[in-house]
């Protein structure tokens, strides 16, 4: 396979719990905040995307939504550099942009293979490498791309992956490790992330309506905990059905104990109250913003 991405892939069921071990130190880490909102059009901010430095290259991005690929060019990122898109759901502001990477990465010189990871799916919406197939397959939406979808026909290969809806799923990198967690987003597969890299553990909690038991322990020594802030306290029932209310994140936090946590997804109803509506979490509480860049060390 041309220009081969040297990753090895392990899906992985575990019956119980996991943790990926991290270096003792935490350092040159940066993560940028690509978006921080959510689907509204109106709100100024690009949705859903975050971009985990490591030694001046991006290595990893965690959900693509739309205008993160704007941002993404107007940082000093290159497409080569990117091992892999980690998507938590399939939502439009978490990856409505996937397709705009691909075909600007046409005008790069990238030539390793790019994973595409995010959740199985089920009746609501389709698995990860189904929708990649729908957006850019022969019989996509953007079938032009279809090549990318080929071994050989490009100069990389873009390879999509669903991660498991039971238990934990795992990839590894040379120098990063990353496992996935289902979690219950009303009736959308949706998934968290953790990722191991440069010593540093972020954990990325996405969209979610409720953490399953294993939470606490999947995320575990984070030195960077991402929380969604898309609804105010006073929520209705339609909202909490997708989303945690800030008291159920501030709790969610605490049980987890993070050195910081980064507050983003912000919607209009949400922004407003923010970061009042939190107050009672102990861990160090950053507020989103796009092109918000944070050293983690």
């Amino acid at each position: 396979m041309k220009g081969f991405l040297r990753l090895v892939l392990l899906l992985v069921l575990f019956a119980g719990t996991m943790h990926l071990s991290s270096a003792d130190s935490c350092s040159d880490l940066r993560v940028e905040v690509l978006g921080s909102g959510g689907p509204e059009i109106d709100d100024g901010r690009h949705s859903s995307g975050y971009l985990l430095w490591q030694d001046g290259s991006a290595r990893l991005l965690l959900d693509a939504g739309s205008g993160s690929s704007i941002a993404f060019g107007t940082s000093s990122a290159r497409v080569k550099d990117l091992d892999a898109i980690l998507l938590t759901h399939l939502h439009t502001d978490h990856a409505a942009d996937i397709p705009a990477f691909i075909k600007g990465s046409f005008f790069t010189d990238r030539n390793r293979d790019l994973i595409i990871a995010g959740p199985e799916g089920n009746d609501s919406m389709p698995g990860t490498r189904t929708f990649m197939q729908r957006l850019i397959g022969p019989e996509g939406a953007f079938r032009y791309l279809s090549s990318f979808l080929e071994d050989g026909k490009e100069a990389y290969t873009v390879s999509p992956l669903d991660m498991p809806s039971q238990g934990v799923g795992r990839l590894s990198g040379e120098t990063w490790q990353a496992g996935s967690l289902s979690v219950r987003h009303g009736p959308i597969p949706a998934v968290a992330w953790r990722v191991d890299l440069g010593g540093c553990v972020v954990v990325y909690a996405g969209d979610m309506s409720a953490p399953p038991e294993e939470f606490t322990t999947f995320a575990r020594d984070a030195d960077l905990l991402i929380l969604h802030a898309a609804v105010p306290a006073n929520a209705d029932s339609v909202a909490r059905r997708l989303h945690m209310t800030p008291s159920e994140l501030v709790s969610l936090a605490n049980s987890v104990a993070p050195e910081r946590v980064l507050l983003s997804h912000f919607m209009k109803r949400s922004h407003q109250a923010a970061p009042r509506s939190f107050e009672g979490m102990i861990a160090p509480l950053v507020v989103a913003y796009d092109g918000l860049r944070l050293q983690l060390d």
